[in-house]
C-alpha cells in the first residue's frame, strides 16, 4: 500500500521536474501540491511587495491618502509563510484586496539575495532579518511566523495599528479576506 501511495505521489509531482518554454517550473494543481510546495525552496515571487517599512510609510504620506500598509512578517525557511504566499495570496478574492494596500514583506531570518540590486553578502542579509525579527517582537509582542499586520500612517509622524491577523497558516482564505476588508474599512474612517 505504501509503495503505491509513493508511486502515485511521484507520478503526480512528475510535471514539476520539467520547465515550460519560458523557463518556469511546471506546477501540478491541487491541495496536495500546495502542501508539498510549502517545503520546497522558494522561487522569486511577489512583485510589488517592498522590503522597507520606512519607505512604505513615506510613500503613503507623500500620496496624502489614507492608504493602509500591510506587513507580511515572513521567512525564507517558513513553510506556512510559503504556503500562504503561494496558495492564498494569489486567489482573486485575496489578491484584489491586497492590491489596495501598500505591501511590505519583512523577512525575519534573512533576506533573499535577489531582493537587492547588489547582494550585500550573507552576513548583512542575516543582520537585516534579525533586525526585522526584533522589531516584530518589540512592536507586536510575538515571534509568530507568519504574522500579518495592518498599519495606517496618521498625523504627527505616528502610525496606527489597524489589525493583527492571529492565524499563522491561513486555513480560511475567506476569513483572511474578511480581515483585509475590515482593515480597509477602518482605514477609511
Amino acid at each position: 500500500y505504501k509503495r503505491q501511495l509513493f508511486l502515485s505521489l511521484g507520478v503526480y509531482l512528475l510535471p514539476g521536474m520539467f520547465k515550460t518554454s519560458d523557463g518556469k517550473s511546471q506546477r501540478p494543481a491541487g491541495a496536495v501540491y500546495a502542501w508539498v510546495d510549502a517545503f520546497l525552496l522558494p522561487e522569486p515571487k511577489h512583485l510589488g511587495w517592498g522590503t522597507d517599512l520606512h519607505d512604505a510609510i513615506a510613500k503613503v504620506r507623500k500620496e496624502g491618502k489614507p492608504k493602509p500598509i500591510i506587513i507580511d512578517f515572513t521567512g525564507v525557511t517558513c513553510t506556512n509563510c510559503s504556503y500562504n504566499e503561494n496558495t492564498v495570496f494569489p486567489q482573486a478574492k485575496v489578491n484584489d484586496l491586497l492590491n489596495q494596500f501598500e505591501r511590505v514583506q519583512l523577512y525575519t531570518d534573512w533576506l533573499p539575495a535577489e531582493l537587492y540590486a547588489t547582494d550585500p553578502g550573507e552576513e548583512a542579509r542575516e543582520d537585516e532579518g534579525r533586525l526585522n525579527k526584533k522589531f516584530k517582537i518589540a512592536a507586536f509582542g510575538t515571534d509568530q511566523l507568519p504574522l500579518y499586520v495592518v498599519l495606517l500612517p496618521i498625523a504627527d509622524g505616528k502610525v496606527q495599528v489597524l489589525g493583527v491577523y492571529q492565524e499563522g497558516k491561513i486555513n480560511s482564505p475567506d476569513k483572511f479576506a474578511a480581515w483585509l476588508k475590515d482593515s480597509l474599512a477602518k482605514a477609511k474612517k
